[in-house]
């Protein structure tokens, strides 16, 4: 089978490219259209993984609906992973415009060229959970409100709509995962487990200045991105729109105190509010601050996910627990410090 993953250069794509390449499987990779996707920045995800001349990459304008159907044209896939776009939180309030265009656009390109070219392509989508209504503490599944508090949730709100619509509407074998948070050692440095685990390790590896971080007591339902890269697999086989979660909250408190711990840190805190920092009781040594430009414009509380629709339906089964993932990102960053990568 030939799969074509859109946005191959980011934390779900890559590992999704090398999970489908294990598997023998023929994989067609897109990275943003003038961007080099030989550039370190760009492509060290699948530089470190070892499979980046394993996959066929092409540039791709994902918002310019005759490129993508010639990329479509030529390649014929079986499956397509629309796992590119705006995907920061923060930053989508800062750019509401390209957040809302980029994420929407693509969305109605791809359901368009398959709907018009009458293929039989299977489609899955990546959502997430700031799609939900957060005034309330109620578990999450896919009949809960949705009502988002930030541009990148209606955006993604307006992609779980369009899916569905195609999907009844014209019969396409198309589906939605809603994604709550979820980490790795390939996860990007601004989000926050990935600053922490990379922080941590250069404060042990290297010494150097405390980093600084936000709202230290948000609480987030984190998961493995590795266990969600099994659901996506499993979820392009029967399609639907599906929860995907580990039903836990977990705050960014406990994963500092978590990774300085892993790295051999004796974590302590003192002083409150703006003034509270974390510190090293054997050494002394300050290792992070609070900043108040962390914090976000709109903060939605902590959300729960609740994945049984997907177990039940896929057999779907997580593997890994938040705690777990932290320490792995932190021995990566660790072992990525000594070895200058």
């Amino acid at each position: 089978m030939t799969h074509l993953i859109i946005g191959v250069t980011g934390q779900d794509g890559s590992l999704l490219a090398e999970k489908l390449i294990g598997e023998g499987e023929k994989v067609i990779g897109t990275f943003r259209r003038g961007g080099d996707y030989g550039n370190n920045d760009k492509a060290w995800r699948l530089d470190e993984l070892k499979i980046k001349n394993l996959i066929s990459l092409e540039p791709l304008d994902i918002n310019d609906i005759f490129h993508f159907q010639k990329l479509i044209i030529k390649h014929n896939p079986d499956i397509i992973y629309q796992l590119a776009g705006n995907s920061f939180v923060g930053d989508s309030f800062e750019a509401p415009q390209s957040t809302l265009a980029t994420n929407i656009n693509s969305t109605i390109n791809i359901l368009e060229t398959i709907r018009s070219l009458n293929m039989n392509t299977k489609v899955f989508f990546a959502s997430s959970s700031e799609i939900f209504d957060s005034s309330t503490f109620e578990v999450k599944n896919e009949t809960s409100k949705m009502e988002p508090l930030n541009p990148y949730g209606i955006s993604k709100l307006t992609v779980y709509h369009l899916v569905k619509m195609y999907r009844e509407a014209f019969g396409l074998k198309v589906s939605t995962g809603i994604f709550f948070n979820h980490e790795s050692p390939f996860r990007a440095r601004n989000f926050v487990c990935r600053k922490i685990s990379y922080n941590i390790a250069r404060l042990k590896v290297s010494g150097g200045p405390s980093f600084s971080l936000g709202n230290i007591d948000m609480k987030r339902d984190w998961s493995s991105a590795e266990d969600f890269v099994d659901g996506i697999c499993l979820i392009v086989k029967k399609p639907g729109d599906y929860v995907l979660s580990s039903g836990n909250l977990t705050s960014v408190r406990s994963l500092l105190i978590e990774a300085a711990r892993h790295a051999g840190f004796e974590p302590k805190f003192k002083g409150e509010g703006l003034k509270e920092v974390c510190y090293d009781a054997i050494t002394g040594k300050v290792l992070m601050t609070i900043s108040e430009k962390y914090y976000r414009k709109i903060d939605t509380p902590g959300l729960m996910g609740d994945s049984e629709k997907l177990e039940k339906s896929t057999g779907w089964k997580k593997t890994k627990g938040i705690n777990q993932v932290i320490c792995q990102m932190v021995e990566k960053d660790i072992n990525r410090i000594k070895n200058k990568i």
